[in-house]
């Protein structure tokens, strides 16, 4: 396994798992592979004793309170043309060849924790293949949970801020997270979202005290939509939360990645509370919502057509500001490049395999090559690339920067100046009998060819079983 995570770290041109094996880190045939993603089993507790020690310190907020940074999504492994491979889904994919076809591929969705806010860097703390009965909220808590309370690492002592997109700007997600008490989570929610303000305190009615109060859509302008109820229509004033009075308002300088000088403007309204839904009680877990309204520099007009809502929530939330709130959900979009490097250059998405236990065991080894990569990335004391690309800004300014990071697609072109330093004597095969081998005659059994499956059917069994029980 060691032989072929420093080959998978250290060969960036290669472009499918069976050219491992022409790797100077490689001392075994390709076929051992495949015995290694049969009988190799690791459990999450392994990895984490792994990689306890390379965990770097926490970061510093500008008041100076330790905490980590934490990203979750989830990305998608397409397997169109892999019909031995059992629970195959329909999953949403990019397809910009063709405007007219649908943008929907076939594969497995992955559900995938990391550490963020190193430079650029978002090592993978968990990659987990989501089956087609398994509910993705569920499985992203479990993960988060299962990683803080681990008190062998450090996220279980420090404040942990949790940076997710609007697929979880809701109560299934954030409602069992309220009970760490380390974690805060800065969530987008989507635009023209419900949300309501307390309650008063006091009740002219003298009835069971209420809960919440009046109800607010995330919008910049209220307005008027009309429904239809048994073919009369009736009108129904939409409240803007964007027209009510902010409890803070902060605007900030900035500067966009093409050198367009902006203004930030923050606004927060405080313990604000969204539904219950599905048993997930949200109506004593209060939340902040965040507005982050991007203004042009000198005209002063918007700069996107809409502005971003963001959700501060946990026990600990008046601990982050807004600036750092903005600033920490920006910082989730280093996982967009992440999954395309490990798809390209790691081969996330490159094994070809019949069985889906292989596929979980290899998600493993891209794991552990990400990080022995970030772990190599300041060790390596040089970039490797040609004379003529040493003056390239992104190589310079790395040469320059102290301490020294290098970034990912840097560190993987100079990991085999680090991995000649070791001792290749123990990754050598041992000496053992040759192996018996296959008689003359047996074959194996066809494989079973599965067909993807549909969320309709899946909808369909959960309705059998609410029946039966």
């Amino acid at each position: 396994m060691a032989n072929f995570v420093m080959s998978l770290a250290s060969s960036p041109s290669i472009s499918r798992p069976v050219e491992l094996s022409a790797s100077p880190f490689c001392h075994y045939h390709y076929s051992n592979l495949t015995k290694i993603l049969r009988d190799w089993q690791i459990q999450d507790t392994d990895f984490r004793a792994f990689i306890q020690a390379f965990i770097p310190p926490p970061c510093s907020m500008a008041d100076g309170q330790a905490y980590y940074a934490l990203t979750h999504d989830v990305t998608k492994v397409l397997k169109a043309y892999s019909p031995c491979l059992e629970d195959r889904q329909y999953v949403p994919t990019a397809n910009n060849k063709i405007a007219s076809n649908r943008p929907i591929g076939i594969g497995y969705p992955i559900s995938a924790l990391h550490l963020g806010d190193q430079g650029g860097w978002c090592p993978p703390l968990a990659l987990q293949r989501l089956g087609s009965k398994m509910d993705a909220n569920a499985v992203a808590v479990e993960q988060i949970s299962s990683l803080l309370g681990d008190k062998t690492l450090p996220f279980a002592h420090e404040l942990c801020l949790l940076r997710a997109d609007s697929a979880y700007g809701k109560a299934a997600f954030l409602s069992p997270l309220y009970a760490l008490d380390s974690l805060v989570t800065i969530v987008r929610l989507r635009a023209g979202m419900r949300v309501w303000a307390k309650a008063p305190d006091a009740d002219p009615t003298g009835g069971a005290k209420r809960i919440y109060g009046q109800k607010f859509y995330l919008s910049d302008t209220s307005q008027t939509k009309t429904y239809y109820k048994n073919d009369a229509p009736h009108q129904v004033r939409q409240e803007a939360l964007g027209e009510q009075l902010p409890d803070q308002h902060v605007v900030q300088d900035g500067l966009m990645g093409n050198g367009r000088k902006v203004h930030i403007h923050l606004c927060r309204w405080k313990d604000l509370l969204i539904r219950t839904k599905d048993g997930a009680s949200m109506k004593d877990k209060p939340f902040d919502v965040l507005r982050v309204q991007v203004l042009d520099g000198h005209s002063q007009k918007p700069v996107f057509e809409r502005p971003l809502f963001l959700a501060v929530s946990g026990k600990r939330k008046n601990n982050v500001d807004s600036s750092q709130a903005q600033q920490q959900y920006r910082q989730r979009y280093d996982v967009e490049p992440y999954y395309r490097f490990a798809k390209n250059r790691l081969l996330m998405d490159k094994l070809q395999t019949p069985d889906v236990t292989h596929l979980d065991r290899w998600l493993r080894i891209v794991q552990i090559s990400s990080w022995l990569l970030f772990t190599a990335s300041t060790e390596i004391g040089q970039i490797s690339c040609p004379v003529w690309q040493k003056y390239l800004p992104k190589n310079k300014t790395t040469l320059e920067q102290t301490p020294r990071r290098l970034t990912i697609a840097q560190t993987q072109r100079a990991a085999h100046l680090l991995f000649c330093t070791f001792d290749q004597t123990l990754f050598l095969p041992l000496k053992c009998k040759k192996g018996i081998g296959r008689r003359k005659g047996d074959t194996f059994p066809k494989r079973t060819r599965f067909n993807v499956v549909k969320k309709t059917e899946i909808a369909v069994q959960k309705l059998k079983n609410q029946q039966n029980e």
